[in-house]
């Protein structure tokens, strides 16, 4: 089975495919009747052998995609955001993958230990705070195969918890004759999140980006396609207002700032008209086209280096700054 590298394809339609349905007679490879024992054992072992290859392959493109900040172009502030909304993963999952990824690329000895199924990625994200260039390699090899309660433990000799005193008392007064009111129940919190079933258009589930020929095709909707705005992501009105190519919008609604749409450094005004609200990674991204790349990467080590200076007990060569300072530092110049 090969995985199709094309662009991912814009949202746009709508999909006639009943949910839910029950799996038809013409899908026979999910049908494992015919195999024996010891044959499914030998499938299900070589299977798990081949995720975890994809899975450091995945990782690698998961690092280049936040190095480069690409996944600002897809309308996505932040590679979590990008894993979440474009790649279509649950929270835990873009977390965990979001998290490794940028974890492989500072010690990349991670890459080839989780293609060989070394670590799993619970072990690696409860590691991370404790990983430095001196002891990663030691701690990555008593962590190998480990689960994630013997990881637990090797973490608490790692960071030992503070003592618990013997005995908690209470404080303030006792709650006598105030009525406690009682919390709804499961079913009833359950129901009050719940919505309707979500239905993604063609070209826009995972599924779409797997070539089971063989052959890369994209799939392409002959509709145009829409724009999605906060009020249909159930986001409210205050958002970024940056919107990728395919007229997706920033979902990002903390720390918006102020963003320049004729650049300030070149003439742009103070004025209403040339002000709007954006993510920092966005306004980095801005930045970055109306200065260049290289440009704004060297104001940023600059800045770092500068910042350094000035902070008493931090050295130079400490580690880089995130992502989101990186791009907080970059956005200052539009």
């Amino acid at each position: 089975m090969l995985i199709s590298m094309h662009t991912p394809v814009c949202r746009s339609g709508s999909t006639s495919e009943s949910v839910g349905a029950e799996p038809s007679s013409a899908e026979p490879g999910y049908r494992l009747e015919h195999l024996s024992d010891t044959d499914l054992l030998a499938g299900t072992r070589r299977l798990v052998g081949r995720q975890n290859q994809v899975l450091a392959e995945l990782l690698a493109h998961l690092a280049e995609v936040e190095a480069r900040g690409v996944h600002r172009l897809r309308a996505c502030p932040s590679l979590y955001a990008y894993c979440l909304y474009e790649l279509r993963m649950s929270e835990d999952a873009a977390f965990r993958r979001a998290r490794v990824a940028r974890l492989a690329r500072r010690f990349p000895v991670i890459f080839q230990k989780v293609a060989d199924g070394e670590l799993h990625l619970t072990a690696l994200v409860l590691l991370a705070p404790h990983l430095t260039e001196e002891n990663h390699r030691e701690l990555l090899a008593l962590a190998k195969h480990r689960t994630k309660r013997e990881v637990l433990r090797l973490v608490r000799r790692l960071a030992p918890e503070p003592g618990v005193p013997d005995r908690i008392e209470p404080l303030g007064p006792e709650s006598v004759g105030i009525p406690i009111p009682r919390p709804p129940s499961w079913r009833t919190l359950v129901e009050s999140l719940a919505a309707g079933v979500r239905e993604l258009p063609p070209g826009d589930r995972p599924k779409d980006w797997v070539d089971r020929a063989g052959a890369a095709q994209d799939v392409a909707s002959s509709e145009p396609p829409t724009r999605a705005t906060p009020a249909d992501a159930g986001l409210g009105s205050v958002t970024g207002t940056y919107v990728d190519e395919c007229g997706n919008r920033c979902r990002e609604t903390r720390l918006l700032e102020l963003h320049h749409l004729h650049a300030h450094a070149r003439g742009g005004g103070e004025t209403a008209l040339n002000l709007t609200l954006r993510c920092a990674a966005h306004n980095g991204l801005a930045a970055e086209e109306d200065f260049g790349r290289e440009f704004m990467r060297e104001r940023s080590r600059t800045t770092t280096t500068l910042n350094e200076l000035r902070v008493p007990g931090r050295a130079l060569g400490s580690r880089a700054p995130s992502s989101r300072q990186r791009y907080a530092v970059s956005s200052r110049a539009c």
